[in-house]
């Protein structure tokens, strides 16, 4: 199980101290400045108290190794279970389009695409790291953040709000490439299954692309807020 970066830092913090507490000598330079930390009550010791109770690893702190892999299971179950818990959170409306496609903590099959590009492309539509009017509302200053119900498509005349699966499916301006690569019908929850990819992979990448140019050499009608103007 792939866990966040931040977390295997902590993980590797953890076996870190249980080493120099356990296995180097107390002659070495390491040890002494532990003993140091640890007798100033430094930051760095009350960080790794915190750990090792919140973590519950209190009761596995004697064989080096059996520490290890205590810490790395309790972090990754500890992941496991935040991530479940934050699907299951109604007020994360970041997280909506993410609930609609990922249901189950695995490994994804477009992280095996070779081409970087698409690959990241992929990874920004699945984690609303894109320039839809949905999450680009969101970074407005406050005076001018419109309402996520209210952040319609700026290329087409649906009136619909630009988000993920406005993009997909709804958006006249990508009618052409929707042709050449068609999607599953209206059903998010398995866009991303590996046969689907291939597809999925090219209208994401076309797709964006295309918006991107359109937003750089189209015209803004100020009557509607509405962009028009040539497509690349």
């Amino acid at each position: 199980m792939e866990i966040p970066i931040s977390l295997k830092s902590l993980r590797l913090t953890l076996n870190y101290w249980h080493r120099l507490s356990n296995v180097v000598s107390n002659d070495s330079l390491a040890k002494i400045a532990l003993l140091e930390n640890i007798e100033m009550r430094s930051n760095w010791i009350i960080t790794i108290e915190k750990l090792i109770n919140t973590l519950q690893l209190a009761d596995k702190i004697g064989n080096h190794l059996k520490f290890k892999n205590a810490t790395r299971r309790s972090t990754e179950s500890g992941w496991k279970a935040w991530w479940n818990k934050a699907l299951e959170n109604p007020e994360l409306s970041r997280l909506k389009f993410y609930k609609e496609i990922k249901g189950k903590y695995e490994y994804e099959k477009h992280l095996d695409l070779e081409n970087f590009d698409k690959r990241r492309k992929l990874a920004n539509l699945r984690c609303s790291d894109h320039t839809l009017e949905i999450e680009k509302g969101r970074h407005k200053p406050e005076n001018t953040r419109k309402p996520a119900e209210e952040s319609n498509c700026i290329f087409c005349d649906k009136e619909e709000v630009e988000d993920e699966k406005h993009f997909l499916y709804n958006c006249d301006m990508y009618s052409q490439i929707r042709c050449r690569y068609p999607l599953p019908v209206n059903e998010l929850s398995t866009i991303f299954y590996e046969d689907n990819l291939p597809s999925l992979t090219q209208f994401v990448y076309e797709a964006f692309k295309n918006r991107a140019c359109t937003v750089a050499n189209g015209i803004r009608n100020e009557d509607n807020g509405r962009i028009a103007g040539p497509t690349c």
